[in-house]
């Protein structure tokens, strides 16, 4: 995707280090810290879960369909042969259910992320090291790239791109003839890997998020088992870093809502207990 997105005219920057800030209801970090009692007496892990939603679930349900649409455009520019026909009946096929997505922003301290994902303020923003993130979460990381008239060029160029390198590298490996049995593999391989991509692309009504996603499925992760909370009943999993070891957490904000000096010395004195160190 980076490569893509850099070859745009002009460029536009993909960021690989520094800070990256995910606002989430305060429940969420109690859950990260062993539940709804924080008992410092065990020893179970803390701070090493990242919850995942289904994309169905997310807060543009259209989405998922917006990326589908701009990848659907790329693929008709494509030589009208039998990879392109399958590549785009698995776009056709493909839905975003059993696709996990982790949210984060490149804003730090913004009212606008607080009223919408930190319980209006009365929750958390847990800020995560980048290239940490990058480099070791189980699931592939990407910035979202929107589709606001002055950069609908970008969603275009990366589609085009990131679907003329899939149509090239399947095609280079072809037998020839190519039996349909093969035709077929293709496809269900491709009905699993269009929605992790088809969520690179977003509206422009939330570019103000300036968001940057884990996404997770099957497909291009380790095996991750499907979890489900109540809301009634939405899909997710818990992705971990591999190797068994902390989130790349840097620092945990309250929300201005709650954060008096007793909330945040309270919540230093469980980090503490925890032999969690964090500002």
């Amino acid at each position: 995707m980076e490569q893509f997105v850099q070859s745009a005219n002009p460029p536009s920057p993909w960021r690989t280090t520094g800070s990256v800030y995910q606002y989430t209801r305060f429940e969420t970090l109690r859950g990260m810290l062993g539940g709804a009692v924080i008992d410092t007496s065990t020893r179970s892990p803390r701070l090493g879960d990242l919850w995942a939603t289904s994309s169905f679930h997310m807060n543009d349900s259209q989405e998922f369909v917006r990326g589908k649409e701009v990848l659907q455009f790329a693929i008709s520019q494509l030589p009208d042969d039998g990879v392109r026909r399958r590549m785009g009946l698995a776009l056709k096929d493909s839905n975003g259910l059993d696709v996990y997505c982790a949210c984060f922003s490149s804003v730090d301290d913004d009212l606008s992320q607080w009223r919408g994902y930190g319980e209006n303020g009365a929750g958390v923003c847990l800020e995560f090291d980048l290239s940490g993130l990058l480099n070791s979460i189980n699931g592939v990381g990407y910035w979202v790239i929107y589709g606001r008239p002055t950069d609908q060029v970008i969603q275009t160029t990366v589609a085009t791109g990131l679907v003329q390198y899939i149509h090239d590298a399947i095609t280079n490996l072809l037998p020839d003839p190519t039996p349909d049995a093969v035709f077929n593999e293709i496809r269900e391989q491709l009905v699993e890997i269009w929605p992790a991509l088809a969520l690179a692309f977003k509206h422009s009504a939330f570019t103000a998020e300036a968001e940057f996603r884990i996404v997770y499925s099957a497909a291009i992760g380790d095996p991750a088992p499907v979890c489900f909370r109540p809301a009634p009943v939405v899909p997710f999993v818990k992705l971990k870093i591999r190797g068994g070891v902390q989130l790349p957490i840097k620092s945990i904000r309250l929300g201005p809502a709650v954060s008096t000096e007793l909330n945040c010395l309270s919540l230093r004195l469980a980090l503490d207990r925890l032999g969690l160190s964090q500002e």
